[in-house]
């Protein structure tokens, strides 16, 4: 057999140990063998190699069982540290955890319009000063999440990236990566606040679902047997046309005003008395949902509280009363951690990559 081929088995092996570790309390040798299906001697080599690394610390012994005594393992906090950066349209907040998921140091950026060269000196400036001056967090970045809030999506926050021999502008991703040389992970809002409100209902009478967002834009995230599928602007797409009210000469009120000033979706369609524009919008954007996706929900984020139950009433009109989905708001639904769910995606990913 190669020696590659050997290194590779090795390294598969201790990914194994690694994973059994990342989610449990800390447990022996012997534990692992079982969780892993390894052989005990496996397990023993590679875990000398991960203590003598420094990955993994012994805690305290567990009850002797005849023999020498079992510690208990767990990974050593100290190792490495991680980052996630809350992006939002106006600020960054930056979220500093270290190897057992504790959240140790965060910081919130300048306040304002920020560009993807503004977020990526913030993260980049940060972590430096982690790594230079004296804090709660020691060891080296192991990885980077990036929670995108809202609507916004990755291609919004691109950066002019520079070396000794070219520049070019990349995305924000790409530039962290090749700052840090660590795994960067993505994810976005508006996925999790939907995973959130299915988690909120019964699953099996709720696997189908869509989420309606307004802010500065429409979005639309639609899941089909408890899975996100892909729309034509990733997993959410854009659908602020089917809400534009249009006045007699065929041009859009407030088409102009919603990307030069970032102001919210068209405030005359969501005040009272453009309530009759938005119920007969939102009425035909759900009539075509529907009829490109079977669901049993549509859950609402943004301020159209008001407005729910004559949509209701004007949707069981055009609709037949068995294919009207149920519409509810989303705002008492308790939300997960997200950026602490992220931190433990990114962990897993550096460790075992």
């Amino acid at each position: 057999m190669k020696k590659s081929s050997l290194q590779d088995i090795r390294k598969h092996n201790a990914n194994l140990i690694l994973n059994s570790l990342m989610h449990q309390d800390a447990i022996s040798r012997t534990d692992v063998a079982k969780i892993t299906n390894l052989a005990p001697s496996t397990v023993s080599s590679l875990v000398g190699e991960l203590l003598e690394d420094g990955i993994l610390i012994e805690i305290a012994p567990l009850g002797s069982t005849g023999g020498r005594r079992r510690m208990q393992l767990g990974l050593n906090g100290n190792y490495g540290f991680f980052v996630v950066a809350e992006i939002s349209r106006r600020n960054v907040t930056l979220h500093f955890y270290d190897m057992s998921l504790t959240r140790r140091e965060q910081a919130v950026t300048r306040q304002g319009k920020l560009s993807g060269d503004d977020v990526f000196s913030e993260i980049v400036d940060a972590v430096r000063n982690i790594m230079e001056e004296k804090s709660s967090l020691s060891g080296r970045l192991m990885g980077v999440g990036l929670l995108f809030q809202d609507d916004i999506q990755a291609s919004d926050f691109s950066v002019m990236y520079s070396t000794s021999l070219s520049s070019a502008t990349i995305s924000l991703h790409d530039a962290l990566f090749t700052c840090f040389k660590v795994p960067v992970l993505e994810e976005f809002s508006l996925e999790h606040t939907l995973d959130d409100a299915l988690s909120a209902v019964d699953r099996r009478d709720q696997k189908n679902a869509a989420l309606l967002v307004f802010g500065k834009q429409v979005w639309v995230s639609v899941m089909l047997e408890g899975k996100l599928i892909p729309l034509r602007d990733g997993s959410a797409s854009i659908i602020t046309h089917m809400f534009l009210h249009e006045e007699k000469n065929g041009n859009p009120v407030g088409s102009g005003s919603m990307e030069a000033s970032g102001t919210n979706l068209v405030p005359f369609i969501l005040d009272d008395r453009g309530g009759k524009v938005f119920i007969q919008k939102a009425c035909n954007a759900i009539r075509m949902i529907c009829m490109l996706f079977s669901l049993d929900t549509i859950f609402f984020v943004g301020n159209v509280q008001k407005f729910l139950s004559p949509l209701k009433a004007e949707l069981k009109k055009a609709m037949d009363d068995g294919t009207v989905p149920d519409i509810r708001m989303l705002d008492d639904i308790p939300a997960t951690d997200k950026v602490n769910t992220i931190a433990g995606q990114v962990r897993d990913r550096a460790l075992v990559s």
